[in-house]
């Protein structure tokens, strides 16, 4: 009997470790195919990610195919997440084995049953983009809405931080290609706009993203690595987040992203605040803000046009060409006086695809609260808001609060409010790497 409870730790310590063996080459043969298809211009066939992505559901327990999920969040732009969502919702409720609650089915199915309502004088709906928009929500509220239910929420987020810091990576070697580190810096063009100003096609499944959601994924990303240094973990995943961190500010501050500026100074100035506690972690913090903040002096010593860049972006917006004047305030007040011309929009809205057809704008609304306003009407707002906010309101109840781990959080909430949250679909997707960060406030999840 001693025996059999003495091998017990070293057989479980055995199958973990064979697990994050199966999950890092899990990684790196599909970073490895993007690098082959995007940097080296080899040809993939789009069902040769779907085989690879499908079979590493299947073969990867549960908690770290979450993890593995988390990291394709940032790199869904140049794969094609309609199949991969979709066969990923089915595989994490099989291997739920019926555990879940019926408010993780009844919201999404409600915003994709009014959806399809609403979409029912729209012409142009594709049935593939209801299938990929419904995939996004119910993982979405899968997630959101799982509790108390424990996964490995260190490893979600920092898996989600690698493929964010990659796609960055990628996107920027691919327009180094055209452009220089100057032209992007000095705002004569921003990066994830090249397809744009060349004429070159870069859409066709590969990774590429527009400047602000470039800005937004590295943004949550920062705020979910400075969450994992606070969190007790692996010293080497602590000393690989510091590059992680450089990284995606750097090329952050490349997409002359002026929510992106004043994001990373709300959540350095509230996480600083939020651990005035003189801790180990805390000092470690501290001393790599400093260190950014005398490397960025010197650079921009050398690199005056960067502030003359950021300038012009919040004093004008024409700031590249073919750039279309935003007015993002004035954008805002079309779309309220749109929808209050008439009680049923006001009401139920007017659907999140066929938004453009409806209204007849030209420019994208550029906030995502009033995204899903305009989209399901005051109805669906509030039960939309209230399912998402229902996690905030878990842990505000909790005795022991740690504040930091909201940082993420604060991120995504703050950003949505310059870009879409519902379509492009994916920027829902962030949302759920805060709610793993408020996780970490209640469970201390063991990662080697």
């Amino acid at each position: 009997m001693m025996k059999d409870i003495q091998s017990q730790p070293k057989s479980q310590a055995q199958h973990k470790r064979k697990n994050w063996i199966v999950l890092f080459l899990s990684c790196f043969a599909l970073l490895g195919l993007l690098v082959v298809r995007d940097l080296l211009d080899y040809s993939i066939h789009k069902f040769v990610f779907v085989a690879l992505c499908t079979f590493v559901f299947i073969i990867l327990p549960l908690e770290d195919m979450v993890a593995f999920l988390c990291m394709l969040f940032p790199l869904s732009c140049g794969l094609p997440g309609t199949y991969i969502y979709l066969i990923a919702y089915v595989i994490l409720v099989i291997k739920r084995r019926g555990k879940l609650n019926a408010w993780q089915f009844i919201v999404p199915i409600a915003i994709i049953l009014q959806e399809i309502f609403l979409c029912f004088w729209y012409p142009e709906l594709e049935i593939a983009n209801l299938v990929h928009y419904g995939s996004c929500l119910l993982i979405l509220f899968f997630f959101v809405l799982d509790y108390p239910y424990k996964y490995e929420y260190k490893k979600a987020l920092f898996l989600f931080s690698i493929g964010t810091c990659f796609m960055l990576i990628v996107i920027l070697l691919v327009t180094l290609r055209d452009f220089t580190i100057e032209n992007f810096l000095t705002g004569y063009a921003r990066l994830g706009y090249v397809g744009e100003i060349t004429g070159i096609d870069k859409e066709a499944m590969r990774l590429s993203n527009n400047s602000n959601n470039l800005a937004y994924y590295a943004l949550v990303s920062i705020a979910s690595l400075l969450v994992l240094l606070k969190a007790k973990m692996n010293i080497l995943w602590k000393i690989i987040s510091l590059p992680m961190i450089a990284i995606c500010a750097l090329i952050g501050i490349m997409t002359v992203s002026r929510a992106f500026a004043l994001g990373l100074a709300i959540i350095i100035g509230y996480y600083i605040i939020s651990n005035l506690k003189v801790k180990k972690e805390n000092l470690l913090v501290l001393m790599v803000v400093f260190i950014g903040l005398i490397g960025a002096y010197y650079f921009l010593q050398q690199h005056p046009e960067v502030i003359k860049s950021f300038t012009k972006r919040f004093t004008s917006t024409k700031v590249a060409k073919n750039t279309i004047d935003d007015a993002r305030v004035e954008i805002i007040k079309d779309y309220w006086l749109f929808m209050n011309e008439k009680m049923f929009r006001f009401t139920f809205g007017i659907g999140t695809m066929p938004t453009e057809y409806m209204t007849g704008f030209i420019k994208a609304l550029h906030n995502g609260t009033e995204q899903i306003f305009v989209s399901y009407g005051v109805v669906g707002f509030v039960y939309i808001i209230c399912s998402l906010f229902t996690p905030v309101l878990v842990q505000l109840r909790r005795r022991s609060l740690s504040f930091c781990f909201f940082t993420p959080l604060i991120a995504v909430v703050f950003f949505v409010q310059t870009i879409q949250f519902l379509n492009p679909f994916e920027l829902m997707m962030p949302y759920i790497i805060g709610v793993f960060a408020l996780q970490l406030n209640q469970f201390k999840a063991k990662t080697k």
